[in-house]
C-alpha cells in the first residue's frame, strides 16, 4: 500500500505503485503530443513472413497408404442364392429409438418384388393398426372429458373438428341421456371414511413416525462416534 498522492488538489489512491496519469490540456491541440510509438523504417529486403525452406526429396512417392497384402483365399460369390438353406438371422443394431420390431425377412435382388411383398404383409398390418386407432374427433372428445373448458375453445374456434365434436356429443347425449349427478346422501357417504379406514391410516402414520425417530437416533449416534477423540487420527508432523 502506497501513501496517497495529491494532484491538483484531489487525493488519488494508487495501489499498483505507479504514478497516476493526469491529462494535459495543452497536448490536445499541440502537434506531436499523445502516446509515443516507435517509428517504423522501411526495409527494402523484406520478403514477407519467414518460412522454412523446402528441399526436394528424390525418393518421394506420394501420400503414404497402408500396403495391401494379397489374400490367396479371397473369392467372390456371384450366385449367393444358391447357398445352403438357413432358418435364422442374427442382427446387431445400435439405435436411439425404442420399440423397434421385426416380424419377417425377405431377401431378393428385385426392388419391385420386395415392395409388393411388403405391401401384401406389412402394409395390411399397418392399415389394420391405423383403423383401430381413435380418430381426431374421438381424441377431442376424450380430451374434453378431462378438461371441460375445451368445449369453449371448440365452440369459439368455429373449426370443422370442433363442430364435429359437438355434433357427436349431442348424438351421444340423445342415445344415453345426460349424465346424472349423485344425490347428497350418496356424496356424503362417499366422502366419509369408515372407522376401520381411519384406524388403518392412524396405524400407518404412527409407523412412519417411529421409523423417522429411529433414523434420527441412528444419525445422532453416528455423529457422536464420528466426533469422538478416539476416532481422530494423530498428526504426524
Amino acid at each position: 500500500m502506497f501513501p496517497p498522492r495529491c494532484v491538483s488538489g484531489t487525493r488519488i489512491w494508487t495501489e499498483s505503485g505507479e504514478a497516476p496519469q493526469v491529462p494535459n490540456p495543452l497536448c490536445e491541440t499541440a502537434p506531436g503530443c499523445g502516446e509515443w510509438k516507435r517509428p517504423m523504417i522501411d526495409n527494402p529486403n523484406h520478403k514477407g513472413k519467414w518460412k522454412s525452406p523446402m528441399i526436394d526429396n528424390p525418393n518421394y512417392q506420394g501420400v503414404w497408404k497402408p500396403r495391401k497384402v494379397a489374400n490367396p483365399v479371397f473369392f467372390e460369390d456371384l450366385q449367393p442364392f444358391r447357398m445352403s438353406a438357413f432358418s435364422a438371422v442374427g442382427l446387431e443394431l445400435w439405435s436411439m429409438t425404442n420399440d423397434i420390431f421385426f416380424d419377417n425377412f425377405f431377401i431378393t435382388d428385385d426392388r419391385s418384388t420386395a415392395e409388393r411383398w411388403a405391401n401384401d404383409g406389412w402394409g395390411l398390418k399397418k392399415a389394420a393398426e391405423g383403423a383401430a386407432d381413435p380418430g381426431l374427433a374421438t381424441q377431442m372428445l376424450n380430451a374434453a372429458e378431462e378438461r371441460p373448458w375445451l368445449w369453449v375453445v371448440y365452440k369459439s374456434s368455429g373449426s370443422v373438428e370442433g363442430q364435429l365434436s359437438l355434433d357427436l356429443l349431442q348424438e351421444e347425449f340423445k342415445e344415453s341421456g345426460p349424465p346424472t349427478r349423485p344425490s347428497a346422501a350418496e356424496g356424503k357417504s362417499d366422502g366419509e371414511e369408515s372407522p376401520a379406514e381411519k384406524e388403518e391410516e392412524k396405524e400407518e402414520e404412527e409407523a412412519e413416525k417411529e421409523e423417522e425417530e429411529e433414523t434420527a437416533e441412528e444419525k445422532l449416534e453416528d455423529d457422536v462416534l464420528r466426533r469422538s477423540p478416539r476416532n481422530r487420527k494423530v498428526r504426524k508432523d
